[in-house]
């Protein structure tokens, strides 16, 4: 059965992605200033699928630079299309890319992991646009920040600058920096990693963790034995 969903979402991922817009953004075209792809899927070399979005101003032909933000969190009905049209105001073309597994992405989410080789990917996929005139910007702060840094592991050609802010640090916090446990971020397995957006329930659960980390001192169990504290598996914190 689970099989049979699964082909089922990825068949209509397909079509999404082949007509590049959901239907929402598809009612309200002919009123916008923009040339809005909200459903756009780009293949990785190993068979993955990206779930990106892409804003360009309406009325220009000509082929311009890309600001491109790759980012975990998942804000695509707000802060996100928002940042993309201000890059097509400021003469770019804006482009957000979710990492693997995010969005309409069928694949699993393991955050940090693919973050180099997939934006390699997303970045060779943007300069083979007619739109992009072989120019790519990334910007960003946090986990955005990380994923330019990744970037730049392996450099594609087309990537001209990077602004990371902020940056985060793979592994930085999960579970420790500098050989002390930074307890805080364990939820975060929860909130970037565990659904397709941001599961704000748990991220806001202050008290949940709270309770756990203070029994886990009270008690001595073993650090990596904490989720068995939490109650509930903690898939990231224990891979």
């Amino acid at each position: 059965m689970k099989s049979i969903l699964n082909f089922a979402f990825f068949i209509l991922i397909l079509s999404n992605a082949f007509a590049q817009q959901t239907s929402a953004t598809r009612s309200q075209d002919l009123k916008s200033a923009y040339d809005i792809q909200d459903s756009v899927m780009v293949k990785t070399r190993d068979g993955a699928w990206i779930s990106a979005m892409v804003v360009r101003k309406k009325g220009i032909s000509t082929p311009k630079p890309v600001v491109l933000q790759f980012t975990i969190y998942v804000r695509d009905k707000g802060r996100d299309i928002k940042s993309l049209k201000e890059a097509a105001d400021n003469g770019y073309v804006g482009v957000i890319a979710y990492t693997r597994g995010k969005r309409f992405s069928p694949n699993e989410v393991f955050p940090y992991e693919n973050d180099g080789n997939d934006a390699y990917d997303v970045i060779d996929w943007i300069s083979k646009q007619k739109w992009c005139n072989g120019s790519v910007g990334m910007y960003g702060g946090s986990y955005n920040g990380l994923t330019q840094w990744a970037a730049c592991k392996k450099m594609h050609p087309a990537l001209k600058t990077i602004v990371p802010y902020v940056a985060n640090r793979a592994g930085m916090g999960l579970p420790m920096e500098n050989n002390i446990f930074v307890n805080p971020n364990y939820e975060w397995s929860f909130y970037a990693g565990s659904t397709k957006y941001l599961d704000t329930v748990a991220g806001n659960d202050r008290q949940r963790f709270r309770k756990m980390m203070f029994k886990w001192w009270e008690t001595g169990v073993a650090y990596k034995k904490m989720d068995s504290i939490d109650g509930v598996p903690n898939r990231l914190f224990q891979r």
